[in-house]
């Protein structure tokens, strides 16, 4: 079964499955309150970029935001919604098998199947 296929049938959620936005994700879900500017430093990434990802997250009501204007400039801060964190934790619960340690201690990666340890089966995937 391929990794796409597995995926699917998890019914991940694409939406926050897209890098940029789960990364957007945990980052809210470990702070109450984040600000556009620390937001987009943390990540690494343009405003145009971050700009987009928190639309459609705020779109499909993931997260909510907040503009404000302090010492004559604009602040944007954003927040999970109950419905973001939701979504976000059956993400987690989602994937978490595609993670953890196969059943048996099974190894599979460039067809042959191996008896190992996961922490070894990882250590000879890389190599």
């Amino acid at each position: 079964m391929s990794v796409e296929q597995t995926v699917t049938q998890r019914k991940i959620d694409r939406l926050i499955h897209q890098p940029t936005r789960l990364r957007i994700m945990h980052a809210l879900l470990q702070q109450d309150l984040v600000e556009f500017t620390a937001l987009k430093k943390s990540l690494g990434t343009t405003a145009g970029n971050l700009t987009t990802h928190l639309s459609r997250l705020e779109n499909a009501g993931y997260l909510q935001s907040e503009k404000t204007i302090e010492e004559k400039q604009i602040r944007t801060r954003y927040w999970l919604t109950m419905k973001g964190i939701d979504r976000f934790e059956q993400y987690q619960q989602a994937v978490q098998p595609l993670i953890t340690e196969p059943e048996g201690g099974q190894c599979v990666y460039e067809n042959p199947v191996i008896e190992t340890s996961h922490s070894q089966c990882l250590e000879a995937h890389r190599r």
